[in-house]
């Protein structure tokens, strides 16, 4: 596999982790709004845990070649002492969940944003699907960053549909782009061979 097909294959796994994180915690959000956010700290912790070794394993697998250019281990490893200290003091994270769900959300938003210039610049016709997408997202986050609903439970629910909306639409945006890549990558080896076709018939 090239260095651009490596590169897809990790953007795909990433995106998917996180897409699965998303519809997980959001479940949970919904399934659970009064149990306590201290559980959900904990979930939360585990799943970045998770997260933290997948990426150092990644970082162990990447050719020496493009060591460099990986970052990998140090994401890691921030993640899984982000992960620990949230173990550690849940009830401190407590306080912020709703925020950094939030932030979250407003992030992942905004990287939506980026596949649907992305899918833009290679001219598929899907882009306005994932930019609408998008700004529903950031504009949700943003809601339960400010929070204008009258109990806890009610913004527990809330976010989690917006996580499970989320992590589906990270799904899609993954679906679409991979389809564009081998759109392009069958075009680009049909013109080779054409052209090898012709070069052959000129001799």
């Amino acid at each position: 596999m090239n260095n651009r097909g490596n590169k897809i294959y990790e953007i795909k796994k990433d995106n998917i982790f996180i897409a699965s994180a998303l519809i997980i915690s959001g479940v949970l959000f919904c399934a659970f709004p009064g149990a306590g956010a201290v559980m959900i700290c904990n979930v939360f912790a585990g799943v970045l845990c998770v997260w933290g070794v997948i990426r150092i394993i990644s970082y162990l697998r990447v050719s020496k070649t493009h060591i460099f250019g990986s970052y990998g281990l140090v994401q890691g490893v921030l993640l899984i002492l982000f992960a620990v200290l949230v173990f550690m003091n849940p009830g401190l994270f407590e306080t912020f969940l709703m925020f950094i769900t939030g932030m979250i959300l407003v992030a992942d938003g905004f990287l939506k944003v980026q596949y649907a210039v992305c899918l833009m610049r290679l001219k598929s016709g899907r882009w306005p699907v994932i930019l609408a997408g998008a700004v529903i997202m950031i504009l949700a986050g943003a809601v339960v960053i400010l929070n204008p609903f009258s109990t806890a439970e009610f913004i527990m629910i809330f976010a989690g549909a917006t996580m499970i909306a989320e992590g589906i639409t990270d799904i899609i945006c993954v679906i679409f782009i991979l389809r564009k890549v081998r759109e392009m990558e069958n075009s680009f080896y049909s013109d080779r061979e054409s052209s090898a076709d012709v070069q052959i018939t000129d001799k």
